[in-house]
């Protein structure tokens, strides 16, 4: 019922805010449900209720609430990233580490070469936060956010720890969408 599917975006972080619809919050209008999704930047989802039961899906303009198309059914990612499980992650590192052709994780142009060397990466759990340090020879253009987001797509099991190793094979694979770039900064340069 409309009652759970609130409890539900509450536990995955999403914040109910009927005057300010932007990505990672819901609107709540009787029996009528609103939801612009963590991982999405121009559709939101509508779910009409009718009573307990679900009614009519729908995919949004979040703007102008215009239906841009109706769904079975559909599937809301956390608001603040996936609650990560660190054993696959650890998995799809190993594949990271050394040196590796990257030109599936960079959006640069890839008129240099687009080899680079990767020395480490760690991760650190801290409740709900998730860090994860990058030690490389060399960045490209959202090279490390390509990155994260392919491991946070393993963590949620969304992607298997292989999926890394054929993308560095240059293997025809579905990438993620590169993690957002909050919280992203460099931490230090050395020479």
């Amino acid at each position: 019922d409309r009652d759970e599917v609130i409890r539900a975006l509450i536990e995955m972080q999403y914040d109910r805010n009927d005057l300010d619809f932007k990505r990672s919050t819901f609107r709540v209008h009787g029996d009528v449900v609103e939801i612009f999704p963590a991982n999405s930047s121009d559709t939101a989802i509508r779910v009409e209720f009718f009573g307990d039961e679900v009614d009519r899906i729908s995919e949004i303009d979040p703007l102008t609430g215009s239906v841009n198309c109706l769904l079975d059914h559909m599937i809301i990612f956390p608001a603040s990233h996936y609650i990560v499980p660190p054993d696959k992650m650890n998995e799809a590192i190993k594949y990271f580490i050394g040196e590796h052709d990257y030109k599936l994780f960079t959006t640069a142009k890839k008129s240099k070469s687009t080899v680079r060397n990767i020395e480490d990466i760690q991760i650190e759990h801290k409740g709900n936060e998730v860090t994860i340090r990058i030690i490389a020879n060399d960045f490209m253009h959202n090279m490390a956010r390509l990155m994260v987001g392919m491991l946070l797509d393993v963590g949620g099991g969304l992607k298997k720890p292989e999926t890394v190793k054929d993308a560095l094979e240059l293997k025809s694979v579905t990438m993620s969408f590169p993690a957002e770039a909050y919280g992203l900064f460099l931490e230090k340069v050395n020479y």
